[in-house]
């Protein structure tokens, strides 16, 4: 694996090249996961539970010496609240330190001096105890990578509801709980937060452990309850202890056998604004490292370029590397621009019409997602490499040329999806969204105003302008749900009206609906739904199927559903599937199927 991700393609043809580099990329991934779980196997989370049983199995008798040697070291100035006299699990956390645990602890200092002035700094500024570093010692042993059983990450141990409430982002391309920059600054905010609730900071920090309800709970039923006093988990009872144990070694580690110099460099280096998708690749290039290299000073980032869709995503270099980055920036290979979009499979899309709306080869996405084939389910997530240039590649520049070319706005009625509104206006539920800004999990609510992109509006009105329009006053407005093997004919004849009423009221060009579509319907008082339908729905149920039209049959192609033919041909899939003898949904290349 080492040898595939330092291969070179230079001497291929830009296609090939291109497609080389998307396998390489998935070899660099896996190799970068499987390095990551080996550096994982021995950090600090890992080994909490271990070091914890240690603690308890330490006998009375390896106490008193500790006891001396710390009694020796009190005018150290230490900033965290040390009890005198020293808690006898602190003391057993020390001699665990010292002994079984020395080889962690030494790993522990290494690291330290990588990120101490960093931190230390950032506690300065805010007039917080300079020792609480050792609580991101404890933690994480000042790796950024490290994760736990508990799917906390980073230098903080932040888990996902804690760093959402604090800012950080975390998601498939970045996990900010891995930024010492940006999880720091979160982690001294929560303690602040924690520190002023409860005004100590042993309580504050054991409530950084396992949470402040506990905390809460306890001093409810008894205000004057200390942290040495509460009934709490195994974990948080030897949470404060280890930590006091690790700043008063941190203070003077060479009283307790370890070195006190030969550390990590420290946490250095240049930071840039990156404006687009950078593949890290092309950046390592043009500033003469490794690619491992600036990886490792932008932890945060899980893939092998800087989140697409941001435009402002902070890139940390080397020292002095800003200058060469500026410098150098445009000789980047256009073919590293690339705008990785995550795309969900909906129903009836296949590979080919995925392909087509982004621009891109069906082998580049089967590729980037290491398929062996093309077949595809509904809700699945593609990862699709989009070109710089190609359409849709970068979806802040898409959002503003949508709202700039806005040519008229829209009220929704009641009732009133986004699909509805796309569909009568002749554009993509994509590009509604981006010209009203509007993300995935947004809610359409009745009397919001919309804007409509240039030129769709227009030509919809224009349309809808020429066709007559059909008396509805005194109407009650009304919602139909489209339900399997309905078409609008058979909707039509249900509710008492004219499929061309439908289609206007709609925005519909053809006859073809979908299940789950809303339809909206205005219903006269002199015509009831549905009039005269108990011999109406029988007839329309046994009418035979029209065979109209010089087309009979349909051809599959590769990559081809039943779902894109019935709706490319205006037919439910209950009517293709009487037409074909029950027809199964699983098509193969070839297949003759019966259309008219």
């Amino acid at each position: 694996m080492a040898h595939l991700a330092e291969l070179e393609f230079d001497s291929l043809d830009p296609g090939m090249s291109a497609a080389a580099r998307v396998y390489q990329d998935s070899v660099r991934g896996w190799l970068v996961e499987a390095v990551d779980q080996a550096t994982r196997l021995g950090d600090a989370e890992d080994v909490s539970d271990f070091l914890n049983r240690k603690i308890q199995e330490v006998p009375d008798s390896a106490l008193l010496a500790l006891d001396t040697t710390v009694r020796a070291l009190s005018g150290r100035g230490y900033d965290l609240p040390l009890p005198s006299p020293v808690p006898s699990r602190v003391l057993r956390a020390l001699q665990v330190f010292t002994g079984f645990g020395r080889g962690y602890f030494a790993r522990w200092l290494q690291r330290k001096s990588r990120f101490e002035a960093f931190i230390a700094g950032r506690l300065a500024e805010r007039g917080l105890p300079k020792d609480l570093l050792y609580l991101a010692m404890v933690e994480s042993g000042f790796n950024p990578m490290a994760w736990s059983h508990a799917k906390a990450s980073g230098l903080w141990q932040f888990i996902g509801v804690t760093a959402r409430r604090y800012g950080l982002r975390d998601d498939w391309w970045v996990d900010e709980r891995r930024d010492p920059t940006r999880a720091t600054e979160a982690a001294l905010d929560y303690l602040e937060d924690l520190h002023a609730e409860f005004g100590d900071w042993h309580l504050a920090m054991a409530a950084y452990n396992c949470g402040e309800n506990r905390i809460r709970k306890q001093r409810e039923r008894d205000s004057l309850l200390g942290y040495w006093d509460m009934d709490l988990p195994v974990e948080t009872r030897f949470y404060i202890p280890k930590i006091l144990a690790a700043m008063i070694i941190g203070h003077d580690p060479e009283a307790f056998g370890f070195p006190k110099d030969g550390g990590d460099s420290p946490w250095r280096g240049d930071t840039v604004t990156a404006r687009r998708c950078l593949m890290l690749r092309g950046v390592a290039r043009v500033l003469g490292i490794t690619e491992d290299s600036l990886k490792s000073l932008n932890p945060s980032l899980r893939r092998w370029c800087t989140p697409p869709g941001r435009n402002a995503f902070c890139l940390r270099l080397p020292e002095g590397g800003r200058d060469r980055y500026y410098a150098n920036i445009q000789r980047i290979d256009t073919a590293t621009l690339t705008s990785w979009r995550r795309h969900a499979v909906g129903r009836g899309e296949n590979l080919l019409n995925i392909a087509s709306r982004y621009g891109v080869s069906i082998a580049a996405i089967q590729g980037a997602n290491r398929m062996r084939n093309t077949r595809l389910r509904k809700g699945q997530v593609l990862i699709i490499p989009v070109p710089e240039g190609a359409p849709g590649r970068e979806p802040e520049a898409e959002t503003a040329r949508a709202r700039s070319a806005v040519a008229a706005q829209y009220k929704v009625q009641k009732g009133e999806t986004l699909y509805d509104l796309a569909r009568r206006f002749r554009i993509s539920v994509s590009a509604l969204r981006a010209a009203n800004g509007m993300p995935q999990s947004a809610v359409l609510n009745a009397g919001k105003t919309l804007r409509i992109p240039q030129g769709t509006a227009a030509l919809a009105m224009r349309e809808e302008a020429s066709v007559p329009q059909t008396p509805v006053a005194h109407a009650s407005r009304k919602v139909y749900v489209v339900r399997k093997g309905e078409s609008l004919y058979s909707i039509a004849k249900t509710l008492g009206l004219k499929q061309d009423e439908l289609r206007q009221w709609n925005g519909l060009r053809g006859t073809s609906v979908l299940v789950g579509q809303k339809l909206v319907y205005h219903a006269p008082p002199n015509r009831q739904r549905g009039a005269g339908s108990a011999v109406e729905k029988i007839a329309v149920a046994s009418a035979p199927l029209l065979l109209e039209g010089p087309q009979e049959y349909y051809r599959v192609k590769a990559g081809d559903t039943l779902w894109d033919i019935s709706s490319r041909f205006g037919r439910s899939l209950d009517e293709l599937k009487k037409l074909n003898n029950n027809l199964s949904e699983l098509l193969r290349p070839g297949q003759k199927i019966r259309i008219r």
